[in-house]
Order: C-alpha cells, then sequence, then structure tokens
C-alpha cells in the first residue's frame, strides 16, 4: 500500500506490533529535509491522479515542503495541464481552497512561477470564496 502514495511524507507507517517505523520511501528523512518527493516515479505519481498536482502545491504552502527537483518538473510538464482539467471542478476547488485559506500570498507566488497553463487547468471555471472569511 506504501508504494501507491503520492508522496513518500504519505508513505509511511507504524507497526502495530512493535510501534517499528515502516519508511520505505525515506519519508521521514524527507520530511525532516522539508523535502516534498513523489514515491517512485514523480510523472507515474501524477498521471495516476493529475489532482495530485494541486496535493503538492498545498502540501508545499501548508507544510512548508520544497519541491524535489524531479517533482518541479513534473509541475512544470506541458502534459499536465490537459490531465489536471480533467479532475472534477470539486476536487480541484477544495485543494486550492485549502492552500489559499493557509496562505493566499504563498499560492498566488506558487501559482505565477508555474506555467500559465497550469493555473487555467487548475481553475477552469471554479470560484472561490474570499479566504477572508472562516
Amino acid at each position: 500500500d506504501l508504494a501507491r502514495r503520492d508522496f513518500t511524507v504519505n508513505a509511511m507507517a507504524r507497526s502495530v506490533d512493535t510501534g517499528e517505523l515502516i519508511d520505505p520511501h525515506g519519508g521521514y528523512w524527507d520530511l525532516a529535509s522539508q523535502w516534498l518527493k513523489a514515491v517512485g516515479n514523480p510523472e507515474d505519481r501524477i498521471r495516476e491522479d493529475a489532482l495530485r498536482a494541486l496535493r503538492a502545491v498545498r502540501f508545499n504552502v501548508t507544510k512548508d515542503l520544497t519541491f524535489h527537483k524531479s517533482l518541479w518538473d513534473v509541475l512544470c510538464a506541458d502534459w499536465l495541464p490537459p490531465l489536471l482539467a480533467e479532475v472534477s471542478e470539486d476536487r480541484r476547488r477544495e485543494e486550492l481552497h485549502k492552500a489559499f485559506h493557509h496562505d493566499t500570498f504563498v499560492t498566488m507566488y506558487l501559482l505565477h512561477r508555474l506555467p500559465l497553463a497550469f493555473s487555467k487547468a487548475a481553475f477552469g471555471d471554479i470560484w472561490l470564496k474570499p479566504t477572508t472569511e472562516k
């Protein structure tokens, strides 16, 4: 099950019997080092579910994790926006809302750094409520 997770920081578990950390993908070290890396090949992980690209944005903003170069390269890839646009509006809105709610400025800055096609695909026709609401 851990090999099918999106990011190494989400691919850790504890043994029920011993409490030992099970970390076959180095997620503990990545978390301690504040790296956001995909489990295995990042292109494969994102192609499996393009919402993972927006989850990566949210983790960068809300957990202050730095993209590993291989993951950043995938987020900037030309093939990603069409796949991201196919993700349901509700799922895209939820990820964007979480990032904007945590830190609007950092989210805007990050989206500005990504290719414009990424942002266009992420937003599509969705509308976000003002982030000043609680």
